[in-house]
């Protein structure tokens, strides 16, 4: 994955949130802030690019401070056409390309050891699609509040209770991810199309 920032000429109505390309080379772009001027938005870019298949190793090294090889990012983002949009000249124009490895992890066989659990990331790392990352660990410490309070001082017993009423159902949603999250209907109507020409409605009808 790799992502950026820079002052930018507002888009669409100044709102809008672009997903685009399919589940194996996929761009977002949206404004996180208000620009320097009042016709500029602070607009945040990702290219997210399948570097390898599921099982493989990891593709260089997990590290959340990795800059980015420019020239190759850039080369990457030539492909995408956005109307109204020069995302090769967004990219362009932001001072730091940022470049970070995309994996999950295997579900684990368990998460509880005594008074010990593991709860968010550190239980359940998955692939960033539809935000399920913070939402899953907001669910956790919901679950594993709500088993202390319960629990009348028996710790271990509220944390592998929590654990039951959580890991099959946090771990589908990793698997989930791997297909693509949310965006994955941006692949199947891809699947569809057999011309440029054809009409959404008769690809993919509502």
């Amino acid at each position: 994955m790799w992502r950026g920032t820079a002052n930018w000429s507002k888009f669409g109505n100044g709102k809008h949130f672009v997903v685009a390309g399919a589940n194996d080379a996929r761009l977002v772009v949206y404004p996180i802030a208000a620009g320097e001027t009042d016709d500029t938005l602070l607009t945040n870019w990702v290219l997210v690019h399948r570097a390898a298949e599921d099982g493989s190793p990891f593709y260089g090294r997990e590290d959340w401070q990795g800059r980015a090889d420019r020239a190759s990012c850039l080369k990457m983002l030539e492909s995408f056409i956005i109307p109204d949009l020069d995302i090769h000249a967004l990219a362009s124009a932001s001072e730091n390309i940022w470049e970070y490895a995309m994996c999950d992890r295997n579900p684990l066989p368990r998460w509880s050891f005594g008074r010990v659990t593991l709860m968010g990331d550190a239980a359940h790392p998955m692939y960033p699609f539809g935000g399920n990352g913070a939402a899953q660990a907001i669910l956790d410490a919901k679950s594993l509040a709500v088993q202390l309070a319960r629990a009348n001082g028996d710790v271990a017993k509220a944390l592998n209770t929590y654990e039951r009423e959580r890991r099959e159902k946090v771990y589908a949603v990793v698997l989930s991810n791997r297909q693509g999250g949310p965006e994955r209907v941006i692949d199947f109507v891809l699947s569809r199309l057999s011309r440029s020409d054809n009409r959404l409605e008769d690809v993919a009808p509502f």
